[in-house]
């Protein structure tokens, strides 16, 4: 079978890239890729595409504007809808646009793979589905046409009436098709059938055909026939009459290898009469017999037709209304019928099996179904009937809850097609119900899951900007109205996981999040980000009070320990609070600044909160301005080395230096370490910052050792940051910078503070063994601070 084709439209390259290149040919499908919704379009007009993976945002149109656009242009095609953002208002509209499925960015390939297999395996079924009701619908009219036919034929073509027509004409019948003429050989007794047309004399006696050996089948016998005259092969004119020349004529249907040929019709008894002047009004030649034997034999041709064909029509309907019996028993779906003129319906028997009933207990009545729909859809299946059976409508396709046996309510897709006259007026519908309650309550975990978190049950991030935008607009139109948001990050959760293990971190998190959610107002949103952080939206508060009551509560309450298989646990946390007096446009503003209260209030002592000024987002603006100049001071050699004497106080000599940097700002000039030291741990740069003064300062050291004399036992002292001891390749970087500066081992000092000793004690360890392998000196840097 070959591989179904999937269509990836999405304006991320790497993200289209990959699903298209990798992550769908491994699952076996075959892809194309579209960065446009434009290029979707024109792609999905020439391939046939099995599903088709949108991004909500794309450059030209969104994933809902193209959905429409196919919508149309009929060009209906499985989609599973894949975006970063997300709302139960996105969600509601790709579901009434048709889409199948709905996946969170960024993409989980297992969720994926399940996604694709549901959607395409539910689109196979529907096209089966709507297949057999299509060939069940021909077959029912194709029926219903059939037996007009066949009444018509029945009611209005008599086959003794053609024959007499015929016996009265008193004609030798030919076969039509070939042109042949009735003659009378005297001399020999016979009847032959002779060609007059393309064939001579000499070809005419082959195909004679004598009476008695050529004429099969059954034989007509009619009243005697009216007096008439022929000729005979001399020209004479023969007299036919009633009770003097005639006794009786023989109809007879000449028959070759099962096709009829015509009829033959034959009088008893022949005598010549010469010819009289007074009956000339009466006469007929051989060609005028002929002409209206070739007339009746057409129609007695056309009648054996049409009853052959009426005959396979009969066959045909019973062999299909078996088909039809069996495809109705055998079919998932429940079919019904209703007829319009007489209010009458017939359920089949799944239909009613499907609600838990048998045959016999379902009557053929209308309300057998309406009593049975759930109160809060039956107006709008009802309007959905009216709509199609007035021809508003192409068709019917209503999802409603139907009531079980059981007294549970079922969900049922129903969909429907009307039979009408020749006045367009619909005098019957009929159609399927098909129980749809698992993928129901497949959507409603699909909503849920995209706007609340697994682990607590609170709303997601999701949810929680939704909620959010309602209260930036709200503030905007209403004034007066004001909301808090507050951001909460758990203080030392890590050392929980670390110490108790995720089990119990997850038990501690839904114990937060219940008791949060226990304490807020019905209006509130609590909602989980993810990891340790929570997020409250106090909705429609007084003041600044309220929100800090709560959150004086909330250090409070968590200031109590939490209880998991007899241990108790403690837990903190650093709040940052924002209200929307400040003036927003957006949530995401919103957020932003809450955050940085958050970790304002986390590095000024953690457990407690900080309330949002606009100071805070200056600093750390700042921040993020000095973080990217101090990047761009790396790699543009703007850091130097300054060097302090380590005077002996013995000797009163230079016995050592100590390297200490300086950064050379552009702008601002020569900084000190405390400006921007404490950036570069945090950012992790201290590590690029550790190695470049360390090879810069051995170095220099090795320089003065070649060019100033007495400098042959100087040594020099570098600081290096706890964050760099933990990187396991310390120490063969600082052999690196020995062996390519030609520089002792003994004469390198490393300082490392007491406090990063103490707290990796596990790491530094194997790093002084290491050292100690190396030659290299260790010097212990703030001592007694630790």
């Amino acid at each position: 079978m070959e591989a179904e084709t999937i269509l990836v439209v999405d304006d991320n390259h790497e993200i289209a890239d990959f699903c298209a290149n990798f992550l769908l040919p491994d699952l076996g499908y075959d892809t194309l890729i579209a960065y446009t919704a434009g290029e979707a379009y024109d792609i999905i007009q020439r391939n046939p595409i099995a599903l088709m993976l949108l991004d909500l945002n794309l450059p030209d149109m969104s994933g809902f504007d193209l959905l429409r656009k196919l919508n149309e242009n009929e060009l209906t095609i499985p989609t599973i809808l894949i975006t970063a953002e997300g709302s139960e208002q996105i969600a509601a509209d790709a579901f009434r646009l048709g889409v199948e499925d709905y996946l969170p960015k960024p993409i989980d390939a297992d969720q994926l793979a399940d996604a694709l297999r549901r959607v395409l395996n539910r689109s196979r079924l529907k096209r089966e589905k709507e297949l057999l009701t299509l060939q069940l619908k021909e077959q029912i009219a194709m029926h219903t046409v059939l037996s007009r036919v066949g009444r018509s034929i029945t009611s209005s073509l008599n086959l003794d009436e053609v024959l007499l027509r015929i016996v009265e004409a008193g004609v030798f019948l030919t076969r039509a098709e070939e042109g042949f003429l009735a003659l009378l050989d005297h001399e020999s007794g016979q009847l032959y059938l002779r060609a007059v047309k393309n064939i001579d004399e000499e070809q005419s006696k082959t195909i004679r055909m004598p009476v008695e050996d050529s004429l099969v089948g059954k034989v007509f016998s009619t009243g005697k026939p009216e007096r008439v005259f022929i000729s005979n092969k001399d020209n004479q004119r023969i007299k036919v009459s009633t009770g003097y020349l005639v006794n009786s004529v023989l109809h007879v249907p000449i028959i070759s290898r099962g096709a009829s040929l015509g009829v033959l019709s034959l009088v008893n008894r022949i005598s010549e009469i010469p010819f009289k002047e007074k009956d000339e009004n009466l006469l007929m030649s051989l060609a005028d017999y002929a002409a209206i034997a070739l007339e009746n034999a057409s129609l007695y041709e056309k009648a054996q037709k049409e009853l052959m064909e009426r005959k396979r029509a009969e066959i045909a309907l019973r062999e299909s209304e078996e088909r039809y019996a069996l495809a109705v028993r055998g079919a998932n779906d429940g079919i019904w019928d209703w007829d319009l003129k007489t209010n009458r319906i017939y359920f089949s028997p799944r239909w009613k099996q499907m609600l838990g009933y048998k045959e016999e207990e379902i009557a053929p009545s209308l309300d057998e179904w309406f009593n049975r729909v759930h109160p809060e859809d039956l107006e709008q299946l009802k309007i959905a009937l009216r709509a199609h059976i007035e021809g508003t409508a192409d068709q019917l396709e209503n999802e409603h809850r139907i009531l079980h046996r059981d007294g549970s309510y079922r969900w049922m897709l129903c969909r429907g097609l009307t039979v009408r006259d020749e006045n367009g007026v619909a005098y019957r519908l009929a159609g399927s119900q098909a129980d749809i309650t698992d993928r129901k309550y497949a959507e409603e975990k699909l909503l849920h899951d995209a706007f609340y978190d697994l682990l607590t049950g609170l709303p997601n991030r999701a949810l929680f900007k939704d909620h959010l935008s309602l209260a930036v607009e709200r503030a905007k139109r209403k004034p007066g109205y004001m909301f808090a948001v507050l951001f909460l990050d758990l203080d030392r959760f890590k050392d929980v996981n670390d110490s108790l293990g995720h089990s119990i971190g997850d038990e501690l998190l839904i114990a937060v999040g219940r008791k949060l959610e226990g304490r807020m107002r019905s209006t509130d949103t609590v909602a989980r980000f993810g990891g340790d952080e929570f997020v409250i939206l106090l909705d429609d508060i007084q003041d600044v009070n309220n929100a800090v009551q709560v959150a004086q509560w909330i250090l409070s309450e968590l200031a109590s320990p939490f209880y998991f298989n007899q241990r108790a646990v403690y837990i903190n946390a650093s709040i940052g609070i924002v209200f929307s007096t400040i003036g927003y446009s957006r949530p995401e503003e919103v957020l932003r600044d809450a955050d940085i209260a958050m970790y304002h209030a986390k590095a000024t002592g953690k457990g407690r909160y900080e309330i949002f000024t606009p100071v805070m987002r200056e600093n750390i603006l700042n921040r993020t301005e000095l973080e990217h100049d101090l990047r761009r001071a790396i790699h543009n050699d703007e850091l130097v080395v300054h060097y302090q004497p380590i005077v002996s106080l013995k000797s009163r000599a230079i016995i050592g230096v100590e390297a200490l940097v300086r950064w050379n700002h552009p702008i601002r000039g020569l900084l000190p370490p405390a400006e921007f030291i404490p950036l570069a741990e945090e950012t992790d740069l201290i590590v690029m910052i550790d190695r470049w003064v360390l090879r810069r300062a051995c170095q220099q050291l090795q320089d003065w050792k070649q060019r100033l004399p007495g400098s042959r036992n100087l040594t020099l002292s570098v600081n290096i940051s706890g964050k760099h001891v933990s990187k396991p390749d310390l120490v063969e970087y600082i052999k690196k910078v020995l062996d390519e500066t030609r520089l002792n081992p003994g004469d390198l000092k490393l300082e490392v503070t007491e406090s990063t000793l103490l707290e990796k004690s596990e790491v530094t360890d194997g790093f002084f063994d290491k050292l100690r392998e190396l030659g290299v000196q260790l010097q212990i840097d703030d001592y007694g601070t630790g």
